[in-house]
This record gives structure tokens, sequence and C-alpha cells, in this order.
């Protein structure tokens, strides 16, 4: 996604009521537990439905890590667990709010499955012992995941090893001049 959303914006975005996706974030921040454990009697846990509809949701975070479409995920959790289409919408977008992914889902699900495909072919390539494909599939998964573009943090320091020339004037033509220099479009 190009520029960064607030939880706010991806709640509205999404239409997703917070209230219920609330346990589930709350869950993944250890505030309460998946299913109620004798040694926390006092720990809030999820209830049984909750469980349940949090086990579609981690269903949908799978299939989209393996670059399943949205249609696709759709359709699989209406065959699976036998819902309608509007419900599986729903949780399709319930799943995104809570792992995160919120824009183009499909084109990086598209993009994961490509990745996990060259990464499959490497790996029956190195079982036949073809080590050069296998390098090279195994190089085009890694370009597809950005491994070999540089991250640019900080300041570059070449920056910083030639001084700048600073030459004082109190001449207001030479200003005008530098002005038309640099901008030659007046």
């Amino acid at each position: 996604m190009s520029k960064a959303l607030t939880l706010k914006q991806a709640k509205a975005l999404l239409k997703v009521d917070e209230t219920k996706i609330e346990k589930y974030l709350r869950f993944y921040n250890d505030e309460i537990l998946l299913e109620p454990d004798p040694q926390f009697p006092h720990k809030e846990s999820l209830t049984e439905t909750e469980r349940t509809k949090f086990e579609r949701i981690r269903r949908v975070f799978s299939l989209f890590d393996i670059g399943r479409t949205d249609e696709f995920i759709r359709s699989v959790l209406t065959k699976e667990y036998e819902i309608e289409y509007r419900q599986a919408y729903n949780i399709v977008k319930e799943a995104y709010l809570i792992y995160g992914i919120v824009g183009e889902a499909d084109r990086v699900g598209k993009k994961r499955a490509s990745i996990n495909f060259y990464r499959t072919l490497a790996n029956l390539a190195f079982k036949d012992k073809d080590y050069e494909a296998a390098g090279k599939l195994w190089e085009k998964a890694d370009k597809l995941e950005g491994l070999f573009e540089s991250e640019m943090q900080g300041l570059d320091p070449d920056d910083f090893k030639h001084p700048s020339t600073f030459v004082f004037t109190n001449n207001i033509n030479v200003l005008h001049q530098r002005q038309k220099e640099l901008d030659p479009d007046d």
C-alpha cells in the first residue's frame, strides 16, 4: 500500500464494527485466552462462538498468505463452513483488519503465490539435483520479495564528506542572477 493508514481510517475503509473484532485483537495482545485455562481462572477467554469465528478468521489469513485472492477465499469459506457469501465477505474484511492487510490484498496475494511457486519449484529442482535451476528459481523468489533492494535508512554519509562553498555578497543583482539560473522557466 502506498500510504499508511491509521486504525481509524482502516476501520472506516473496511466498514468494520470495532466491537466485533476487539476480543480477537485483545487475544493477540495476550490480554485474553483462546480457551479457559485452570491455571488462570481470573483471565477472560473467548466463548465457543468466538473461537469458531476466530478459526474462520485464521483460515482467511492462511489462504491469503499462500496467495489466494479475495474471491477464492470467500468461495472457500462458503463451501467449508456452509455460510452465505455475505457472511464470508464480512469475515474476510474483519480478518484483513485484524492481520493488518488493508488495501491491495489481491495483488499482494498473487505476489505471495508467485513467491511460493518459485520456492516450490526450487525445492523440486534441488531434490532432482538440478542445483543451477534451483538457485535461479530461489533467486527469482528473493527478487519478488524485494530482498535485493537496498534499504535506505537515515542520511547518506557520503553527502557530508565534501564541504559546501559559501560566498557572501551584498549585491542584490547576484541573487537575481542565481535565481534565474536555478529557475529557467521564468
